[in-house]
């Protein structure tokens, strides 16, 4: 980058700029991994807990979701079907298992309120 036009003070800013820049880049590194060591760490638990699950007999699914420096994460780890074929019991699925409830609840509600409103 060309400075030549610039005076003493705009090239110490610009200086001065730079190397806040740079330590942000460091921080930013440093934040990362710190959040794959973590990360690493929980799923080093969770195989061993499963393992550990399966030697004794039992079953274990263990889900787990994070949102860190490096993004989101969402892990399913177990020795169930549900663990094998990888699926996160998210929002959709809890929707989809209560559908009819659902639909019934709100058809009470409906008639309820209709029946409410019109005494």
């Amino acid at each position: 980058m060309d400075l030549s036009g610039l005076s003493d003070e705009q090239v110490a800013l610009i200086k001065r700029q730079h190397a806040d820049g740079m330590v942000s880049v460091q921080v930013k590194a440093a934040e990362m991994k710190l959040d794959v060591s973590a990360l690493d760490a929980a799923l080093t638990s969770f195989t061993d807990q499963t393992a550990k699950a399966s030697q004794a007999g039992a079953h274990a699914t263990i889900q787990h979701s994070q949102t860190s420096a490096i993004g989101k994460t969402e892990v399913v780890i177990g020795n169930t079907e549900r663990a094998a074929a990888g699926r996160f019991a998210g929002f959709s699925e809890v929707v989809q298992k209560y559908i009819l409830w659902i639909v019934g609840a709100v058809a009470v509600l409906v008639i309820l309120g209709s029946t409410v409103m019109g005494r």
